[in-house]
C-alpha cells in the first residue's frame, strides 16, 4: 500500500512550509478572484477555501488537530460521491458516458476515482487512519507535539 497518506499527515515540517502558504493563498484568493453565479458554485467555492484552511490546520498539528485533517478527509469523500451520483444522473440522462477513457468525465472514471481516492479517504474519516488494522508503531516525528 502506497505511504502517501502516512506522508503527509506525518508533521513533517518541510511539507507544512511548502504546503501552507499555498494553501491559505488559495483560501483567501480565490473567493475574491472568482465569480460566482449561483446557490451551488457559492458553497462549493467556499467549501474549497474552508477544505484548504483545515488542511493547512491539520499539517500544522496533526496530533491537536487530527479532527480538521479527517474532516477533509470526509469532504474528498463526499465529493467523489455527488461526482459519481452526476456523472450516473448524467448517463441516464442521455448527455453522460459510460466510456472508460480517463480523460473525459464519465462514470466509470468516477467510479474509479471513489475507489481509488475515496474509500481511502473515507477509512481515514471514520478510523483516522488508512488501514484498518490498529498499528502500535510510535512516529518520531509526531512526538514532538505530544507537549
Amino acid at each position: 500500500m502506497s505511504q502517501f497518506g502516512n506522508t503527509l499527515f506525518s508533521g513533517s515540517r518541510f511539507l507544512f512550509w511548502a504546503l501552507c502558504p499555498i494553501l491559505l493563498s488559495f483560501a483567501v484568493v480565490m473567493p475574491l478572484v472568482v465569480e460566482v453565479k449561483g446557490i451551488f458554485q457559492n458553497i462549493a467555492l467556499y467549501t474549497m477555501s474552508a477544505t484548504a484552511v483545515f488542511l493547512s490546520l491539520g499539517l500544522f498539528n496533526p496530533i491537536k488537530f487530527k479532527w480538521a485533517l479527517r474532516l477533509v478527509s470526509g469532504i474528498v469523500f463526499c465529493t467523489y460521491v455527488a461526482y459519481l451520483a452526476s456523472e450516473i444522473i448524467e448517463y441516464s440522462n442521455g448527455t453522460g458516458t459510460l466510456s472508460s477513457d480517463r480523460a473525459t468525465p464519465s462514470v466509470l472514471t468516477a467510479l474509479a476515482g471513489l475507489i481509488v481516492i475515496g474509500y481511502p479517504s473515507f477509512k481515514f474519516m471514520l478510523l483516522g487512519r488508512l488501514s484498518w488494522q490498529e498499528v502500535e508503531e510510535p512516529d518520531e516525528n509526531l512526538e514532538k507535539y505530544e507537549a
